[in-house]
């Protein structure tokens, strides 16, 4: 599963995930190795063929995360917290520091694998935005991107079970 932080307004007025033209998100899912063809935001339906789910901790669209109130993060981290007891991913991508923060309450939070399960036999992982707006170099997120990939092999290989 992958989560975000919530729908941009390019992505509200054409109803798809990730819609903006200067986000990076699809390439990233194809280019760091998570889906094996390139997509774009109108084949957001195809994903869960991929065994990749995506949801955002709100759901109100706005111009920028910097536009969302606590209250609302709180409110998203609880209802991410039911969908995450009840679909059971072996592996949950955060696309944010932002988020992973605003879900765990921790401050410290550096990308790449976190050390504790989220719940049995679901881990986590915090991997940057993929906004043109968040000032990480293509490079670094596409770095990043494809150690997530590496992650979900290597958690798949492993067996982990959902308990």
């Amino acid at each position: 599963m992958i989560v975000g932080f919530n729908p941009g307004l390019a992505s509200g007025r054409a109803g798809h995930y990730y819609a903006h033209p200067q986000n990076a998100f699809w390439r990233l899912l194809f280019e760091g190795g998570l889906i094996p063809e390139p997509l774009s935001c109108e084949d957001d339906h195809r994903l869960p063929s991929f065994g990749i789910g995506l949801t955002d901790i709100v759901k109100r669209v706005s111009g920028g995360s910097q536009d969302l109130r606590p209250d609302e993060l709180r409110l998203g981290a609880r209802v991410l917290g039911e969908k995450l007891r009840c679909y059971r991913p072996q592996v949950v991508g955060f696309l944010g520091k932002g988020i992973y923060r605003a879900f765990s309450g921790l401050k410290d939070v550096d990308y790449g694998p976190v050390p504790e399960p989220l719940l049995p036999g679901i881990r986590a992982f915090v991997g940057p935005s993929p906004s043109g707006r968040s000032g990480i170099a293509y490079s670094e997120k596409l770095r990043v991107i494809r150690e997530l990939a590496r992650f979900v092999e290597e958690t798949q290989t492993a067996g982990v079970t959902m308990t």
